[in-house]
């Protein structure tokens, strides 16, 4: 667990997680106490450390294997983009910045096969039953 304000000892590109609700929110450090995030309130942005972290205990995850001067490329490239919680959340801006597939594209998947359902559902409630 990493509590303080500015660790050095973190390195660049490493991937942070914090409790949030009932799952994780998700930043890459960027050294000097700074984290890119990307959250509904604020988009794709650079936060200080105490900002990601919330109050909460922040756990790195991983660290990208990816030069430090790519990794400040393209999260240069992506600040101010927009928050979508289907196809730009917390993780599909760490899969972008990482070079990745995104894995937060299976959530759009999971709501566009929930909604299939529960209109399916709706149709067969409201279909007339006959005698």
């Amino acid at each position: 667990m990493i509590h303080n304000e500015f660790a050095p000892d973190i390195p660049v590109g490493t991937v942070l997680s914090r409790p949030k609700g009932l799952s994780l929110h998700r930043g890459i450090y960027l050294g000097n106490g700074l984290v890119y995030e990307n959250t509904w309130k604020f988009g794709a942005r650079l936060a200080t450390f105490s900002q990601f972290a919330a109050k909460r205990k922040v756990k790195a995850e991983k660290v990208l294997k990816i030069s430090a001067r790519l990794i400040f490329r393209r999260v240069k490239a992506s600040l101010g983009t927009p928050y979508n919680p289907l196809t730009n959340n917390a993780d599909h801006a760490i899969a972008r910045i990482e070079g990745a597939e995104s894995r937060g594209a299976g959530a759009a998947y999971a709501y566009a096969a929930l909604g299939l359902f529960v209109i399916a559902l709706l149709a067969v409630a409201r279909r007339p039953r006959f005698a």
